[in-house]
């Protein structure tokens, strides 16, 4: 069987929905299907971007040209180029093409398209007739939660076609042979203090709550806070809007490093503030399972999306959009060793069962 994975997405970029393409697709490959990843934003060569992504099991990747004039001034008349003009050439491209599975993440491709899946990852408030006829058109739909399923049924789609498989990761990339002092000499961070870290996009959402982690540093002293993912506007803003002399911030890096860095830590956090209905319900965080992964305590904000996966008994969880409960909750971890190993070993137990190639099995499964 062939796969093509349809989606305008910049192959490498810094955006997580880039790693999951590029996952997924790896993870179709090893279920044995012939699988192509069509872009119109591939950048580099094929061995540069497995290389970024450390992709081991390789699959075509092909770009499809579509008008772009960002270098004009950005804004809504080119998006909407950009996005019909990759659609037209990408169309004309699938006509010369046999291919059994057609899988795309962007409703409005399905316009154009028939019998196809399609990944949803968040709702507008209202559906448009466009969006009802997309999705009666689609084979399947998956999504990340189940309430993003309830909503769906709630808005007249059948819940037959619709299968949750929340994100992901590839457990053998943090299977990695360093212990934590390794990791930080290799890194150049210091071996004689607790660290606390994030890892992932900061200000590109706000209910990501990198705000609330740096808020919550007033009330923890006897750690060492490293963010990494931003770039340097966003450090700028950041050195100048907090003082905190136990704040490293790291830039956005290759997929290929995120294993060691995640080694280094002693909690992992998870800062997702609540007020945002793609916080509390839908979101996914690819950070979390590559989190449950590193085999490092997790402290969690306490939201339905996030307990689809979390709890008691694999995290620390803690009121959200409250620097205060939070801080309360990375000290705890700290301070309580027993605590920090009965919780990561769970997650390590529990992450087993969010593998891409698991999530791929599913999703295929008739």
């Amino acid at each position: 069987m062939k796969l093509i994975y349809l989606t305008n997405v910049y192959i490498p970029g810094m955006w997580a929905h880039s790693i999951q393409v590029m996952k997924m697709c790896e993870a179709f490959k090893k279920i044995g299907l012939e699988t192509e990843l069509i872009t119109g934003m591939k950048r580099g060569d094929d061995e540069e971007i497995f290389s970024y992504y450390n992709i081991k099991t390789k699959f075509k990747i092909t770009k499809i040209p579509y008008f772009d004039f960002s270098s004009k001034g950005s804004g809504k008349l080119n998006f909407l180029m950009r996005t019909f003009s990759f659609i037209f050439f990408t169309k004309l491209k699938l006509l010369f093409k046999k291919y059994d599975i057609l899988y795309i993440r962007t409703p409005l491709i399905g316009i154009f398209f028939n019998n196809f899946y399609l990944e949803v990852h968040e709702l507008p408030p209202r559906l448009k007739q466009w969006h009802k006829k997309v999705f009666k058109k689609a084979k399947k739909i998956i999504v990340l939660t189940s309430f993003l399923k309830k909503e769906l049924v709630n808005r007249g789609v059948q819940a037959e076609k619709i299968i949750i498989a929340p994100d992901a990761v590839n457990l053998e990339e943090f299977q990695i042979n360093l212990s934590q002092a390794e990791a930080r000499k290799k890194l150049s961070l210091p071996l004689d203090k607790k660290i606390i870290m994030y890892c992932g996009n900061f200000y590109v959402h706000d209910w990501k709550g990198v705000d609330i982690l740096l808020k919550s540093l007033e009330h923890i002293n006897n750690a060492l806070c490293v963010l990494v993912g931003g770039h340097e506007s966003e450090f700028n803003k950041i050195r100048k809007q907090y003082q905190s002399k136990n704040l490293i911030l790291i830039k956005h890096q290759p997929h290929e490093n995120i294993p060691v860095y995640l080694k280094v830590a002693d909690a992992l956090i998870l800062p997702n503030k609540k007020g945002d209905d793609n916080s509390e319900y839908y979101t996914s965080p690819l950070k979390l399972f590559e989190y449950m992964a590193s085999g490092n305590p997790i402290v969690a904000s306490d939201l339905p999306s996030i307990r689809e996966v979390l709890n008691e008994t694999n995290a620390v969880m803690v009121e959200p959009n409250n620097p205060e409960k939070l801080a309360l909750g990375v000290r705890g971890v700290l301070e309580n060793n027993e605590l920090a190993k009965k919780i990561s070993t769970q997650a390590l137990l529990d992450v087993k069962n969010y593998t891409w190639q698991k999530r791929a099995e599913k999703i295929i499964k008739p």
